[in-house]
């Protein structure tokens, strides 16, 4: 594991390095790795905990005048799986998860149930690390700068060439292909451009679904974008 790069990715550094080696261990690794003892699974149990309390709190304070019912409703769908698997693949973390060869050959790294554990695990991680401020700051800067910059009411195709057709008088072109298949579940990986600049990627098990993803990864960077750069990738 190349954990001086996870950590640049996860903008965070952990005091013990083996909370982060098992927050990337997936069960399939220990059955041909016998001196692996732990697996990411009691992670993502308190990782869950954690995650619900954070969100819980966030709404509450942010929402002081809502009911218990739009409560849920709004924390069911900032934790839901799509969510936050969405999130492992925006931070680009997935390939770093230690699995079998057999779940290595199936992509398990892109599966949103097992990405969803990973971002589960790692804020499980960072809990026990340092503590519950830490894994809340990691969970706001992550999880909720998502949904906040993204209502999941909306197409976020339709929201990206809003955008883009605002600020740079571009349309989005997406480039998707299928790259796989999980048992009867097909997986397609779809890159989008502003002319030959690529600003956002994504994977789903349909292609409108890799589509949306990729548009959303776009969106968190849509206000670094340099225009000069994409003036200088021009397609041919």
């Amino acid at each position: 594991m190349n954990i001086p790069e996870i950590e640049k990715k996860l903008n965070f550094v952990f005091k013990n390095k083996s909370l982060l080696q098992q927050a990337f261990t997936h069960k399939s690794f220990l059955n041909e790795n016998k001196d692996s003892e732990k697996s990411n699974e009691t992670l993502e149990f308190l990782g869950d905990a954690v995650l619900e309390h954070i969100v819980s709190k966030y709404l509450f304070l942010k929402n002081p005048n809502f009911n218990e019912g739009e409560l849920t409703n709004l924390r069911t769908q900032i934790v839901r799986q799509e969510s936050l698997s969405q999130i492992s693949r925006n931070l680009e973390i997935g390939k770093y998860l230690l699995m079998s060869q057999g779940e290595m050959k199936n992509r398990g790294f892109e599966k949103d149930s097992i990405l969803e554990d990973l971002f589960e695990s790692i804020v499980g991680a960072i809990y026990l690390d340092s503590g519950f401020l830490e894994a809340e700051r990691f969970v706001l800067r992550t999880l909720i700068k998502f949904h906040s910059k993204i209502s999941v009411q909306k197409d976020p195709k339709g929201i990206l060439q809003e955008l883009t057709q605002e600020k740079f008088k571009i349309t989005p072109r997406y480039e998707t292909e299928e790259i796989g298949k999980d048992g009867s579940e097909y997986i397609f990986s779809s890159n989008v451009f502003l002319q030959n600049l690529k600003i956002g990627s994504g994977t789903g098990s349909k292609k409108i679904l890799a589509e949306e993803s990729s548009a959303k990864d776009a969106l968190l960077k849509i206000d670094e974008i340099d225009f000069e750069i994409i003036k200088k990738n021009k397609p041919i």
